[in-house]
């Protein structure tokens, strides 16, 4: 039979068994070729044809060797944190994830170009390649989670849990282009959902919207790096209040009710020890101060939207909702203004829009809202 015959049928069970497992072993190379009497020094050049047809080649058949297979030879790290340090850190935070912490140690590192080898296969739906390259960063996901935790209090298991997801879902994201990389895509995926769908700052006594979930970070980070060594009885101390009005640009009343939100809850039985208390289930307050935070951080975004058009442009959209003194204008009184028709003012306002569509941050603006 022609050698070309020969290699064709050879790369199509290959092909074949590639498709079934998302890989081929060496083994199974060799036992093909052998099948077919072909020298030794052709099983060489088969091999470089496999991969050269975007088939994975690997040197084990295990397909939960990514996970479960224990690490006995050196292999190649290029991460240059300290890992060890950050799995003990989980492990005194929360004794439970001990075993998989076990498992994460044993996860092979990425070897050289295998990111990119994987990735479009990954793409794909190649089962194999899909597993490997969300195993490979796994603990990427815990060292974010970690830091979550030490930073704001989440609770580490779900955070974890929140972090896999978004390791998960940037595989599902992440474009194919030349310059894209899974490694450093997936942790900013891994932050946007935690910040998300993890537990909010306020420890999920109460919800919050996002984007004051997100107003509420920087004062978290305030109160925490603040030390009182004077205050007096006061529930906050004058000076903490001071830096977070300097810092975040607020008045006295809203950073106080801001670092309310932040506050441990108080139980039932305390405040019923408390003379002359009574206790009130409408919610008022909460929901006042959280419309108003959720007002205030919908300007800003609003303010940074409108920052990207013409100044006449702004000025209209300003005038025609209120956006500045809370009384919206007619065409007729905008055009008034400007000292042209209602028509024209009604075009420049639909042009305006028609830009906003194509921002990132509008889309952002429209989907919070």
């Amino acid at each position: 039979m022609d050698a070309g015959l020969i290699k064709g049928k050879i790369i199509s069970q290959l092909s074949i068994l590639a498709v079934k497992k998302g890989f081929v072993t060496f083994d199974e190379v060799i036992k093909v070729t052998d099948s077919y009497d072909l020298p030794i020094d052709e099983v060489e050049r088969v091999c470089e044809q496999v991969m050269s047809e975007g088939i994975i080649l690997r040197e084990e058949n295990e397909t939960d060797g990514a996970l479960t297979v224990e690490v006995t030879q050196p292999t190649f790290d290029k991460t240059k944190l300290n890992y060890d340090a950050i799995y003990n850190r989980v492990i005194t935070v929360d004794k439970s994830l001990t075993n998989y912490v076990r498992r994460l140690k044993n996860i092979v590192p990425p070897q050289y170009k295998e990111e990119f080898n994987l990735i479009y296969h990954a793409k794909e739906g190649n089962p194999y390649a899909r597993e490997r390259l969300i195993s490979m960063y796994l603990k990427v996901a815990l060292r974010i989670a970690l830091w979550h935790h030490e930073k704001f209090g989440f609770n580490l298991d779900e955070t974890l849990q929140d972090a896999n997801i978004g390791l998960l879902l940037a595989l599902d994201k992440i474009p194919l282009e030349k310059n894209n990389r899974y490694s450093t895509y997936a942790p900013w995926w891994i932050r946007q959902y935690i910040g998300r769908k993890s537990q909010s700052i306020c420890k999920m006594f109460y919800t919050v919207p996002v984007h004051v979930n997100e107003k509420l970070i920087p004062i978290l980070i305030i109160k925490r790096k603040h030390e009182c060594t004077g205050c007096s009885g006061d529930k906050y101390c004058h000076l903490l209040i001071e830096q977070v009005c300097v810092e975040l640009s607020l008045n006295k009343d809203d950073a106080i009710s801001s670092l309310n939100l932040l506050s441990e809850p108080l139980s039932v039985e305390y405040l019923s020890d408390i003379e002359d208390f009574t206790l009130s289930d409408d919610g008022q307050s909460i929901e006042r101060v959280i419309e108003k935070l959720g007002r205030e951080a919908l300007k800003e975004q609003v303010k940074e939207v409108l920052a990207m058009l013409k100044d006449k442009e702004q000025k209209v959209l300003e005038l025609r909702y209120g956006l500045v003194d809370s009384n919206p204008k007619t065409l007729e009184e905008v055009g008034a203004i400007f000292g042209v028709t209602r028509e024209r003012i009604r075009q420049i306002e639909s042009k305006a829009f028609e830009k906003i569509r194509k921002l990132d941050s509008a889309k952002k603006l429209m989907f919070e809202v």
